[in-house]
């Protein structure tokens, strides 16, 4: 259990993980590694879903999703229509 704040420092444990592994070769190349990508993107909707929401930190996270993943559909179709109401 726990509060959005204690998801969200766990989500970045995750990231950093990711960011580890993005570090290292693959062991196979073809092996996806979409994990990175999809972490920044869930993490925008997290700092969106915080009281009041951190539009700076999830602008951040949304945009690195997006350079991992120019098509990543939440992120567009949810995400940054959020962000452009927001602001």
């Amino acid at each position: 259990g726990g509060d959005r704040e204690k998801g969200i420092a766990r989500w970045l444990e995750a990231i950093a993980l990711f960011e580890e592994e993005a570090s290292a070769p693959p062991a196979d190349e073809l092996e996806p590694r979409w994990g990175r990508g999809l972490a920044y993107g869930w993490l925008a909707g997290l700092y969106l879903r915080l009281t009041p929401p951190d539009l700076a930190k999830a602008k951040a996270a949304a945009d690195k999703a997006l350079a991992f993943h120019p098509d990543f559909w939440w992120v567009k179709t949810m995400v940054l229509p959020q962000l452009k109401d927001a602001r």
